[in-house]
């Protein structure tokens, strides 16, 4: 409704019909100009922060050569001011996915931080799990792009071949929690490691080959 009313002056029949279907009131245009809020000072000053926090996260990241869609563990992050509680939990989400993080280590403005900057550390040492995963987004990412190459539409369903002769690749051809991952993000219905498909493309992941092979499902 408040869209309705600022579209007036130079969308008018646009801001009519709008207005109309979601009031059902005689006119838009009968209505004085609506009155302004106040700018939330505190929130800009905190989102000021987040970014900073997430501009710093990636700098981090790219100096220790190690890509986003690598999952890291956890990220510690103490703002430059104090943040309201309420909104902890928002900034925690923000920067798990932004960073690619598993958890944030989020704490209030500490005395410590005299130099009145957004202070944030990454842990950067890579588990065994934690390069699985990295290593399936990297399988994502070359599925989809593979899906592009052989022309498929964004919906469509495909069965799904990866074929490796790679140990680490094939470990993670096996957990059941990291394929099904796969399946998921890449809409495939069945996923094989060996076999004819319509479209075959071999990739390297990780300097690890890889072969991809897709069908659309069902076929035709």
């Amino acid at each position: 409704v408040q869209l309705s009313l600022v579209m007036a002056p130079f969308t008018p029949f646009l801001a009519e019909e709008l207005y109309h279907k979601l009031t059902g009131d005689e006119s838009v245009h009968l209505l004085d100009w609506p009155k302004t809020g106040h700018i939330n000072e505190l929130l800009i000053e905190d989102m000021a922060g987040l970014r900073e926090a997430i501009t710093v996260a990636l700098a981090q990241r790219a100096e220790a050569g190690i890509k986003v869609r690598q999952p890291l563990s956890s990220l510690t992050y103490i703002p430059r001011q104090p943040v309201v509680a309420e909104r902890l939990d928002f900034f925690r989400e923000v920067l798990k996915e932004e960073v690619n993080v598993k958890e944030v280590l989020q704490s209030q403005h500490s005395s410590n931080n005299s130099s009145n900057q957004t202070v944030v550390s990454l842990d950067l040492k890579l588990t065994p799990q934690l390069k699985q995963e990295g290593l399936m987004r990297e399988v994502i990412r070359n599925v989809q792009q593979a899906r592009k190459q052989a022309g498929l539409e964004v919906d469509d369903r495909i069965h799904l071949r990866l074929e490796t002769n790679d140990e680490q690749l094939t470990t993670l051809l096996k957990t059941k929690d990291l394929t099904d991952i796969i399946k998921q993000e890449t809409l495939a219905k069945t996923l094989i490691n060996s076999g004819s498909t319509d479209f075959t493309t071999t990739i390297q992941v990780n300097d690890i080959e890889l072969i991809i092979g897709l069908t659309k499902f069902p076929p035709n």
